[in-house]
């Protein structure tokens, strides 16, 4: 099952950034932050959405690898205020575009959850995810 699973969310990831409803949430310095409210899955409390960061300038990959933006699913728990992450993929080009240089997904048992930082990215993405804004 988790094979499957994994093949699926890589897909999701190969599917070009036009296939994908990106709204810009916020800038700071060389980055831009998106969130796509079409990919939002709810199950109970917990709430799964796809977000991306693209920055001006490549960033270095702890691989060695370059890369310019980053899809990255998150579980965002909405009772508790609290995110994990699901999985990421660093693309070389903007918005999602060329080589995928990096990608990982958890398992279910490997999210590690995080407190939400009031006024942050992470905290303007829970309150799309979550409907509080």
């Amino acid at each position: 099952m988790r094979p499957i699973l994994f093949f699926v969310l890589m897909l999701v990831c190969s599917v070009s950034w036009a296939d994908w409803e990106w709204t810009d949430v916020t800038r700071s310095g060389e980055r831009t932050w998106y969130h796509d409210k079409s990919t939002k899955r709810r199950s109970g409390s917990i709430v799964r959405m796809w977000t991306m960061i693209d920055h001006s300038a490549l960033q270095a990959h702890g691989q060695g690898k370059k890369f310019k933006s980053a899809k990255v699913f998150y579980a965002f728990d909405c009772r508790e205020k609290e995110l994990a992450i699901i999985s990421i993929v660093e693309y070389a080009g903007s918005m999602g575009g060329g080589e995928v240089v990096f990608s990982h997904a958890w398992k279910d048992n490997e999210w590690d959850w995080d407190p939400i930082v009031p006024g942050s990215f992470d905290d303007q993405n829970w309150k799309i995810a979550c409907g509080k804004q």
